[in-house]
């Protein structure tokens, strides 16, 4: 039989107790120090920088207004999605709302514009040709 003799330490768990007091509370809306301290606020705002460059170039205006043009038929296609939506949830679509999605959707992206417009276009117009498909054109 084997004799238990003592109690193991608790000291250990003492000094656990102490760095958990010593972390940073947790603060709503903006980064925690630790995470600025560490680096990982860097990335976070090098990542806001980038997506706002993004947003500011594919919004500003081409050589060509290609880009400004695939930029407005994307919102086109976004606009008219919308609407569908809207008209799906009041119980009925109306066959003039199908046709312009249909061919707001056939609609070519500007051979002028951004990759990355382009990329984003293709998938609205993706969807919105999925949309189609469901209500069985």
């Amino acid at each position: 039989m084997i004799k238990i003799t003592g109690t193991p330490d608790a000291r250990p768990a003492a000094r656990a107790k102490k760095a958990a007091k010593s972390a940073p509370a947790f603060k709503p809306g903006g980064a925690s120090e630790a995470a600025s301290s560490s680096g990982a606020g860097d990335v976070a705002g090098a990542a806001r920088t980038e997506m706002m460059q993004a947003l500011i170039s594919l919004q500003s205006n081409g050589a060509g207004g290609g880009g400004r043009k695939t930029f407005a038929a994307a919102q086109r296609i976004l606009e008219h999605l919308d609407g569908l939506k809207v008209s799906l949830l009041d119980g009925g679509v109306a066959p003039g709302d199908v046709a312009i999605l249909e061919d707001a959707a056939k609609i070519r992206a500007h051979a002028d514009a951004e990759p990355g417009l382009l990329q984003i276009y293709d998938e609205i117009a993706l969807r919105a040709r999925v949309e189609l498909a469901k209500l069985g054109r």
